[in-house]
């Protein structure tokens, strides 16, 4: 059943934006501050209601502690009498990372770097308020605006973390259920172990999301051995946390390294040709 034209508490629903489902997604505006909105709807059955809406309801609270340009803004989450759930954010407009890959045949080298240090500052935000994403990977974020989407950023940026409902407190082990197939590769092998976690764990997820993104289309030709952003690289998917830089900031500041030095030789080449 389409829902367009339908009120929701006080969200009026515009336009249905996903495939008809369990979950659909829709623009909306609040009725009174007119503002617009993104509205998730999720309909179950009363077996699985508690369990749903119990998940919904922690990674609505995980993502709404923080407050950055590349986390989705959470404003609201409910159920209605008839058991339908939803979810409420800020309107976005995009599409998740891994279908963005799925259709590149390369990925140039800046934007690999960039995608990366977006990511990173918005788990950073996270690590401010002594939280860790846990198991990120390219489903959980989406690409909002930049070439990759054909869309200008007019100066915003170009992702945004979402789908975040294993995220977890510092210190304490990860809690999801284990990934299957691809997204396994992305969880810090301390996770899968259920050991208490640090932040090292994100930077091992992003690691790997790095080295994705980089070898896209290239055949190994943007991870050449022994450059700043390979001895990254290595360095954040140690199989040790203790191995692996300690802060995302320490992170972020090699990956600026890194990007100065590609930028430098890049510059080289052009003159030399």
């Amino acid at each position: 059943m389409d829902l367009t034209g339908f009120l929701i508490n006080n969200y009026l629903l515009t336009y249905r934006v996903s495939d008809p489902g369990e979950l659909e997604v829709y623009y909306g505006t609040h009725q009174h501050l007119q503002r617009p909105v993104t509205v998730q709807v999720i309909r179950v059955d009363d077996e699985q209601r508690d369990l749903w809406g119990a998940q919904l309801a922690a990674e609505a609270r995980f993502l709404a502690q923080v407050a950055h340009p590349n986390v989705v803004h959470v404003y609201d989450i409910g159920m209605e009498d008839d058991g339908l759930i939803y979810v409420v954010t800020e309107e976005i407009d995009g599409q998740p990372l891994d279908q963005v890959l799925d259709g590149l045949e390369y990925l140039e080298h800046p934007h690999a770097l960039r995608l990366t240090k977006e990511i990173g500052r918005g788990i950073a935000a996270f690590h401010r308020k002594g939280l860790l994403t846990a198991e990120l990977d390219p489903a959980s974020v989406l690409v909002v605006s930049g070439p990759l989407v054909d869309k200008p950023d007019q100066g915003l940026a170009w992702v945004k973390l979402l789908d975040l409902g294993a995220g977890c407190e510092v210190g304490h082990p990860y809690r999801g259920e284990l990934p299957t197939g691809e997204a396994r590769r992305y969880l810090a092998p301390e996770a899968v172990r259920r050991e208490p976690l640090t932040e090292a764990a994100d930077i091992y997820s992003l690691g790997i999301l790095l080295r994705d993104l980089l070898l896209t289309g290239s055949e190994g030709a943007q991870l050449q051995s022994g450059s700043a952003v390979e001895r990254l690289v290595s360095h954040a998917t140690a199989r040790l946390p203790a191995d692996r830089p300690q802060h995302i900031t320490d992170f972020l500041d090699r990956l600026d390294t890194a990007q100065a030095n590609w930028s430098f030789g890049a510059a080289i080449q052009a003159r030399t040709r």
